[in-house]
């Protein structure tokens, strides 16, 4: 035992930064081999239609993002300006965008926002929850449809269909779940 300024208690110091380096090396390792199996799962046809389709509407979300993020900033100062000084929820920039992601999730407080403006307190909620409901996801779920209408036609190459075709009767075969007329072959 290690006694640290006469003390009773043991440093867990070294014990925690050895814990800390694993952690950090199993997470690593645990991303590396994640990679590893999507990388893998582009031979699954399902997968393979996935996986386009998201890279068709990589441009489109990006744009979508760009038009939410100036969206939701311009609301979170507007809430700020408005219920900053009365509010405590709202007295930053950062505290009003978070009351503002808490308000998309359904967890407001309507009575402190009807107390503080009668007016100008349900017509800034109105107006942010039918803007980010209704026309925000509105938007998000057409930039999917569209990218999924289009990949409807698509067929994944034939060589990933032949590679999954053949990792599928290897594993088979090495699992002893093929019978013995088809081994022969």
């Amino acid at each position: 035992m290690v006694f640290i300024k006469s003390s009773k208690y043991i440093s867990f110091d070294l014990a925690f930064f050895w814990n800390q380096v694993f952690v950090w090396t199993v997470a690593t390792v645990a991303f590396i081999n994640i990679l590893k199996f999507l990388r893998l799962l582009r031979f699954n046809p399902l997968m393979s239609v996935l996986m386009t389709s998201l890279r068709r509407m990589l441009p489109e979300v990006a744009g979508f993002a760009v038009y939410f993020t100036f969206l939701f900033l311009s609301f979170v100062q507007l809430g700020h300006l408005v219920f900053g000084l009365k509010i405590q929820e709202y007295s930053t920039i950062a505290a009003s965008g978070k009351s503002l992601f808490l308000c998309a999730l359904g967890s407001f407080n309507f009575d402190e926002i009807l107390s503080t403006s009668r007016i100008i307190g349900p017509m800034f909620l109105y107006a942010y929850l039918c803007i980010v409901f209704i026309i925000i996801i509105n938007i998000l779920v057409a930039i999917i449809n569209d990218a999924l209408v289009v990949m409807r036609g698509f067929t994944p190459p034939q060589e990933h269909r032949e590679i999954l075709d053949e990792l599928w009767r290897r594993l088979a075969n090495f699992l002893g779940l093929t019978n013995s007329a088809s081994r022969e072959n």
